[in-house]
């Protein structure tokens, strides 16, 4: 006889879960504190592993249809733009592996995964407030009990802090900018492949690679800070201060961050 689960958090790992937990026969309810579902975050890189999983959840076809498949993984040094190394991906990776490297925006992934879960099974607008003896509590007042509650509720998690007490997220000296920007607006080799730029040190580098059919190019920067004193962990980011930390990177960087907005 299956149990009653509840899955605190609709992002990926919970509904990826509620997916898997229902197919094995088990009644699952997902409580995500948004009212809706959006095309937020940026991309997510699914390795064949990932994708083998996928498949066996019934989502990987729909995946296929959106995701792009880079051609290879190619490491560049900052300033040369010297080549140091090129991987097969994308048709030899799944001959080798059984399945493709997919990288794909976080908000079609959420997409294929949410289809798979019955609208009956997801509350939204659900937030969590405390977990207790498998009755979850929830901010409108109201408290329900499962047999098996499941967290993953996010770097705020309220179901961790219930079981073991608050534990504030601390800086670790390093900020990323993100970008999502149209294939048409990038004037550069390679972005049909995932492509890493190393820095003159480790913790400064820049990567890009295709998200949504080759549609869109994702770009990922990191650079060191000395300390965060906002509220948020992710807030807009300054266009002008991005280009002025990579100006030293060879031109084709500047192309790339040219092209965000």
């Amino acid at each position: 006889m299956g149990l009653e689960i509840g899955i605190c958090g609709g992002g990926v790992g919970g509904l990826t879960a509620a997916i898997a937990l229902a197919k094995d026969g088990h009644a699952v309810t997902v409580h995500e504190q948004a009212r809706a579902f959006a095309r937020i975050g940026a991309d997510v890189n699914l390795t064949p592993n990932a994708v083998h999983a996928l498949d066996r959840l019934g989502v990987g076809e729909t995946l296929r249809e959106t995701a792009a498949r880079p051609r290879f993984r190619i490491s560049r040094t900052w300033d040369s733009g010297e080549e140091t190394s090129r991987l097969p991906m994308g048709d030899e990776a799944e001959r080798k592996y059984g399945a493709p490297q997919l990288t794909i925006h976080r908000g079609d992934l959420l997409r294929a995964l949410e289809a798979r879960v019955p609208q009956s099974s997801i509350r939204l607008g659900h937030r969590v407030t405390a977990v207790s003896d498998g009755t979850v509590t929830f901010a409108d007042g109201s408290s329900e009990r499962f047999d098996v509650v499941i967290g993953a509720d996010g770097i705020h998690s309220a179901v961790r802090a219930s079981l073991f007490g608050e534990d504030h997220p601390r800086f670790t000296g390093l900020v990323s900018y993100r970008a999502v920007v149209p294939r048409d607006a990038v004037a550069a080799e390679n972005l049909d492949s995932f492509t890493k730029w190393w820095g003159p040190r480790p913790d400064v580098q820049v990567v890009v690679f295709p998200l949504t059919r080759g549609e869109e190019i994702f770009i990922f920067a990191t650079t060191p800070q000395d300390d965060w004193r906002e509220e948020s962990w992710t807030l807009p980011g300054d266009v002008a201060e991005l280009r002025a930390v990579y100006a030293d990177f060879h031109p084709e960087v500047g192309a790339l961050l040219g092209a965000v907005a």
